[in-house]
C-alpha cells in the first residue's frame, strides 16, 4: 500500500508544480522574446496572474488526485489492490543476477487482510516491498486468503538429511537436496491419498544455530526449489503457502516465495504449507500479547476458538483445519516446537527413516496407520464405548 501511496503524493506534487511554475515560464519567455526583438509580447494574461485564478488551479490539482485515490482505495476494499503503473520495464531482483524481465504493465490484485502484509508486489515489471503492518506481524506470512481445503491435514518434520549423507559420505547439502527428491515424491502422492492440507517443516527459528556455510546452503536450495516447481505445482493444482518469519530471510528468498505464492494461488487439490524460520511457542506468544493489546475485559480469558484465529494471524493461513497426522522422520520423538496449538489432537507417528530415503509407500503405509487409530477427542471409544 505504501508503493501506491508513494506513487500518487510523487504525482500530486508533479501536477502542483506544473500549476504554480506555468505562470512564471511563461513570464519568462515573454521577457525573452522582448529583449530580443524589442517589442512588448502578453503570452500571459494578466488575468490569468490573479490569485483567484492560481489557487483554483492548485484546487482543481487536488480534485485530480483525489479521485485517482478514491478510485484505488475503493478496490482495495472490496478484492485487493490493482495496481496499473506505465513505467519502464525492469528486471525483477529475486537474488540472483540474469533474472527473466517480467511482462511490463503487469497487473497483480493482492488480498489484504488485518492480520497480514504484503510482503511483496510484481509492479510493471519490477518488484516493490512493502513494510509489514506492525512489529506484531513479523511472524506473517502468505498475505493471500486460504480456505479450507477437503481430507486430511499431515504435518511432516523432515529430519534425517543430514546424517543421510554423513552415512554415503557425503557432506550435508547432498543430503538436504536428497531431501528436495523426497518432497517432491511426497507431493505427488499426497491427493491420492486422502491429504488436502501438507504441513512440511523446512527450518525452525532453532536452525539458525547451525553452522553459517549449512544455512546459507538451505537458503539456496530452497530459493532454487521455489523457482523451479511453480510449474510442476501449477500442473499438480498444488497451492503453496509459507508460513514463519520473513524478516530475517535474504531477499531473494522473500521475492521467490512471494511469487511462487501468488502462481500457485488457484490450486484447489493441495494445500502444500511449508515452514520457514517458524517457532510454534513465538507464534502463542504473538497470539496472547495481541489479544492482551486488543482485549477489553483481560480478566476474560479468550474461547478457544477465538485464541485460535489470534494464533492463525500470527502463524498460518486462516481456515487451516488442526492436524490430523504428524510425522516425524529420522529416529527422533520429539515435536520440536513445531505446530502445537494445532497438532493438539494430532495422531503422532514417529519413523526410524530418514526422510531422504522416504518415499509415496512411506506416506501411504503413514495414512493406513493413521486410520486404524481410534481417536476419541477425550470421550468415548466409537469401537468399544469405552
Amino acid at each position: 500500500m505504501n508503493a501506491i501511496i508513494q506513487k500518487e503524493r510523487f504525482g500530486l506534487l508533479a501536477t502542483l508544480g506544473f500549476v504554480l511554475s506555468l505562470p512564471a515560464l511563461l513570464l519568462f519567455i515573454s521577457g525573452m522574446l522582448q529583449s530580443f526583438s524589442g517589442i512588448e509580447v502578453m503570452l500571459l494574461p494578466h488575468a490569468l496572474l490573479h490569485p483567484a485564478v492560481i489557487l483554483g488551479g492548485l484546487a482543481l490539482a487536488l480534485v485530480l488526485n483525489a479521485r485517482a485515490t478514491l478510485r484505488i482505495r475503493k478496490e482495495d476494499s472490496e478484492t485487493g489492490i490493482t495496481i496499473s503503473l506505465d513505467i519502464a520495464r525492469r528486471k525483477a531482483n529475486l537474488g540472483s543476477a540474469g533474472s527473466r524481465p517480467l511482462p511490463a504493465r503487469r497487473h497483480l490484485r493482492v488480498p489484504l487482510c488485518r492480520e497480514h502484509a504484503v510482503g511483496a508486489a510484481f509492479i510493471s515489471g519490477a518488484v516493490t516491498t512493502a513494510p509489514f503492518l506492525s512489529s506484531m506481524d513479523f511472524t506473517m506470512q502468505s498475505s493471500l486468503n486460504v480456505r479450507g481445503f477437503p481430507g486430511l491435514h499431515v504435518a511432516c518434520i523432515m529430519d534425517g538429511n543430514g546424517r543421510w549423507a554423513e552415512g554415503r559420505g557425503l557432506p550435508r547439502t547432498a543430503g538436504h537436496r536428497s531431501g528436495v527428491e523426497a518432497v517432491r515424491r511426497i507431493v505427488e502422492a499426497s491427493p491420492g491419498l486422502g491429504i488436502g492440507t501438507l504441513s512440511l517443516y523446512a527450518f525452525s527459528a532453532d536452525n539458525w544455530k547451525r553452522p553459517e556455510a549449512e544455512v546459507g546452503a538451505l537458503m539456496v536450495l530452497f530459493r532454487t526449489y521455489l523457482r523451479a516447481e511453480i510449474a510442476r505445482l501449477r500442473r499438480g493444482h498444488v497451492r503453496l503457502t509459507v508460513f514463519g518469519r520473513r524478516d530475517r530471510l535474504p531477499e531473494g528468498v522473500r521475492m521467490a516465495i512471494t511469487r511462487a505464492e501468488w502462481e500457485t494461488r488457484k490450486g484447489n487439490r493441495l494445500h502444500l504449507r511449508i515452514a520457514v524460520d517458524y517457532a510454534g511457542r513465538d507464534a502463542i506468544r504473538m497470539a496472547a500479547a495481541r489479544w492482551a493489546s486488543e482485549t477489553k475485559d483481560p480478566s476474560a480469558p479468550p474461547s478457544r476458538e477465538v485464541f485460535a484465529s489470534y494464533i492463525a494471524a500470527a502463524a498460518h493461513c486462516p481456515e487451516t483445519p488442526p492436524v490430523d497426522l504428524l510425522m516425524r522422520t529420522g529416529g527422533e520423538q520429539r515435536l520440536s516446537d513445531f505446530l502445537l496449538w494445532e497438532a493438539a489432537y494430532a495422531e503422532l507417528l514417529f519413523l526410524n527413516t530418514l526422510w531422504p530415503d522416504v518415499t509415496a509407500q512411506t506416506l501411504a503405509d503413514a495414512v493406513e496407520a493413521f486410520h486404524s487409530r481410534d481417536r476419541r477427542f477425550g470421550g468415548l471409544s466409537r469401537r468399544t464405548g469405552t
